[in-house]
């Protein structure tokens, strides 16, 4: 497992909560661990439909942080969202 990438994601996921501390339209991959490639894909196309009319630069963090968990196996994606809430206020 690469450590750097694991801290890029956790980098990637704090942005995500700078904008919304409920995960926004990333919500159901952060916040409920929902991190199979279907959610994560419902998850992007929820940022496409932009239905809450969310700042573009949220929708930019919510988009590089869930095609970048969508890069990760299935193991490095729980590493990275166990690793962000072991080591921020997450």
């Amino acid at each position: 497992m690469d450590h750097d990438r694991i801290l890029h994601i956790a980098d990637l996921i704090a942005a995500v909560y700078s904008y919304h501390s409920g995960g926004g339209n990333a919500h159901i991959a952060l916040d409920d661990g929902n991190i199979e490639d279907p959610h994560i894909d419902f998850c992007l196309a929820a940022t496409e439909r932009n239905e809450w009319g969310d700042p573009d630069a949220q929708i930019e963090a919510e988009r590089r942080c869930l095609l970048a968990l969508r890069d990760l196996s299935p193991d490095e994606r729980a590493t990275a969202l166990t690793f962000y809430e072991e080591h921020t206020d997450g």
